[in-house]
């Protein structure tokens, strides 16, 4: 099967997507921080569709799998410091 390979268009085509994307999510951090306090309240998402509901708390569960994973990178490289560390005192 041979490579697709991708014409010019295409690619300005997935950074325009891109470019809009990154300018969605800015955008939605500043209405987030503006009427944030509205997302608190349970009379709020009562109004939001099921399947909307559910798209935000997956949004939500990635995000903190993310965080996470971040969490465990750091501190497995604080670990490999501590492991390098113990390893050169005794060493020595």
């Amino acid at each position: 099967m041979a490579k697709r390979v991708m014409d010019d268009e295409h690619k300005a085509k997935m950074l325009q997507g891109r470019v809009q994307a990154k300018a969605n999510r800015e955008k939605a951090a500043a209405l987030l921080e503006e009427y944030g306090v509205a997302l608190h309240s349970w009379k709020f998402w009562k109004n939001v569709s099921a399947p909307d509901r559910e798209a935000v708390l997956e949004a939500i569960r990635k995000a903190d799998l993310a965080n996470i994973n971040a969490d465990i990178k750091a501190m497995q490289a604080q670990i490999d410091a501590k492991i390098t560390e113990k390893e050169n005192l005794g060493a020595m």
